[in-house]
């Protein structure tokens, strides 16, 4: 599905005001499986939204030099690139290089199923960078670029090119791009129904009672 700058923009906005516990509570109520098990912040900017762009690697089938990051220019500005390398802690995919290049190009940030390394010239460039793994040994003669733009899977969790991704300090979170406005409006009620609760609490209420006021087993469904 293609979308305009204007809609991109919008959606990034707006997705960028729910954290992503709000979120995958919304994928709960929806049955869909978003959240990326295993995949964690390195460094403390750790906060970005955008649209999916998919990297799939493989291992190499004989040993030579492969330039691994011929993917990069092709990413647009305020996307998140999502790769794939199955995991693999034993080699990286990302490091210092692209991570200056994307913060030039101004990609929204980066997660890695799989190693990355140069964690703390990210960290000072304020990049966000999440990955399964962290270790120095170089991708070079080890894996290749299998694919872009393409569906891939982090721990069971199907990511689709064009999806929108919702990361900061709790993980990463994606939204399936014919979801996002029902995950909006979703995401507002639980809002709405959790400040509520808070505010409760706040004045010495039972959180029992709260709870069961507003309806906090299908927070979605209240509208206020």
């Amino acid at each position: 599905m293609m979308r305009s700058e204007s809609d991109k923009q919008y959606y990034c906005a707006e997705f960028r005001k729910y954290s992503t516990p709000t979120i995958s509570d919304v994928l709960d109520s929806l049955g869909i499986a978003g959240g990326l098990r295993g995949i964690h912040q390195r460094g403390s900017h750790s906060d970005c939204v955008g649209f999916v762009f998919t990297v799939k690697f493989q291992l190499m089938d004989r040993e030579e030099f492969y330039a691994a990051d011929d993917f990069i220019e092709d990413v647009s500005k305020g996307d998140v690139i999502v790769i794939d390398n199955a995991g693999r802690d034993f080699c990286t995919v990302w490091g210092n290089i692209l991570t200056e290049f994307a913060v030039k190009k101004g990609i929204a940030g980066t997660i890695v199923y799989g190693a990355i390394r140069d964690i703390s010239e990210s960290h000072n460039l304020k990049y966000p960078l999440f990955s399964s793994h962290v270790f120095m040994q170089s991708g070079k003669a080890r894996i290749r670029k299998e694919a872009q733009q393409c569906p891939i899977s982090i721990n069971g969790t199907i990511v689709n090119n064009g999806d929108l991704l919702r990361a900061d300090a709790n993980g990463c979170v994606v939204v399936p791009q014919s979801q996002l406005n029902e995950v909006l409006e979703r995401a507002a009620n639980i809002r709405k129904t959790e400040q509520c609760i808070i505010d409760g609490v706040r004045a010495g209420k039972s959180v029992s009672l709260l709870r069961k006021k507003y309806s906090y087993a299908k927070p979605w469904e209240q509208k206020r």
